[in-house]
């Protein structure tokens, strides 16, 4: 059924359907999370993430100074959207960039069973140039939680993710956040890849 859904919304942005290669599937087994014995068969959510970069060849990443993460911008497709215009649209929201030169890197697919509204995400990892910066368009939760753009040199994001994943992976499933576990192994992913793509060392 998720292949099917995907496959119809697939459709409508067939220019990146037939570029993009599938980074990884994370299910909650990979994370150390438990699956519900009965699995709920709710909406399937589509997701876009991008790593934009300066002319410096910094990226430009999302950190909750409330919380004290760091995550790679990005977020749901809104009904009747393109891949790319959420891409440039999320951009502009959460780190205040108009973006240029978008090109696909690939795309994560997360079963998160244990959520009550979506139970699979597909996350469409995009590059970008960041173009004028317009500012940011930021929900009252995001204020709240205190999200600022931060440039960072690839290995510096890559590190910060990393260490993050290491400790999340000592911490009880009880006292972990179920999203951000998710999230943060995506955007492990997301950055090890294009860190990779790019030829960066580790400092």
């Amino acid at each position: 059924m998720v292949k099917l859904w995907w496959s119809f919304y697939f459709s409508m942005n067939l220019k990146y359907n037939s570029r993009m290669e599938e980074l990884a599937h994370i299910t909650e087994a990979d994370l150390g999370l438990k699956t519900p014995s009965d699995k709920p068969n709710n909406r399937k959510k589509l997701d876009v993430r991008i790593l934009l970069e300066n002319e410096k060849g910094e990226v430009c990443v999302v950190k909750s100074l409330k919380k004290n993460y760091i995550q790679i911008p990005g977020g749901g497709v809104e009904d009747g959207e393109t891949l790319e215009e959420a891409a440039k649209r999320e951009t502009r929201e959460e780190v205040g960039y108009v973006i240029t030169d978008l090109k696909p890197l690939g795309y994560v697919i997360e079963e998160r069973y244990g959520l009550t509204d979506d139970n699979a995400e597909k996350s469409f990892v995009f590059v970008a140039k960041a173009g004028k910066n317009v500012g940011t368009d930021l929900t009252e939760e995001e204020k709240e939680e205190g999200f600022t753009p931060v440039w960072m040199t690839v290995d510096e994001a890559r590190k910060t993710i990393e260490k993050k994943d290491r400790e999340l992976e000592n911490t009880s499933q009880d006292k972990k956040s179920y999203n951000g576990t998710f999230a943060n192994r995506r955007d492990l992913i997301s950055i090890r890849f294009f860190a990779d793509l790019k030829g960066v060392t580790r400092q």
